[in-house]
């Protein structure tokens, strides 16, 4: 490099450290057993907890309920994607009975839903995903995705 550039690349130098040890004094502060790792030059990615903060509208995935149809023995869409805080409903649209009953945390069971009838389901905690199946046809699955809130 040139000499003019050398001034630049100190302070870049100089704030990276700064970065560094501002990470290691909020890591300190919370009381991670991680700081000595930092401390001793581990990577600060691997110390330091991302969330997802994301905005769920800019990945396509708007605030409100979410509407699913049953129909020719299927889950539509699949998955479904909710932003917490809101619900799912389903309706079946098929001409036989079936049900939306949870097979994950979430615990959740339609019960027999007749041709034209609704069920729904509000997802108030983020979490993981939520599967669930219809226990009258077995191989009828889907999943249901809940996002961080709207921004």
């Amino acid at each position: 490099m040139s000499a003019p550039h050398r001034p630049e690349a100190r302070r870049r130098h100089r704030r990276v450290v700064m970065s560094l040890a501002a990470a290691a004094l909020v890591l300190a502060g919370c009381g991670s057993s991680d700081v000595a790792d930092v401390a001793d030059g581990a990577d600060v990615a691997d110390s330091i907890e991302v969330r997802d903060t994301v905005n769920p509208a800019q990945r396509g995935i708007a605030a409100g309920p979410r509407s699913a149809m049953i129909a020719g023995l299927a889950f539509a869409p699949d998955p479904v994607h909710v932003v917490y805080g809101y619900s799912v409903e389903w309706t079946n649209n098929d001409d036989v009975t079936h049900t939306v009953t949870s097979t994950s945390d979430l615990e959740f069971d339609s019960g027999e839903l007749e041709p034209g009838m609704k069920f729904s389901v509000s997802f108030d905690e983020p979490s993981a995903d939520h599967t669930y199946v219809c226990t009258i046809h077995g191989s009828m699955e889907g999943t249901v995705e809940v996002s961080g809130p709207a921004k």
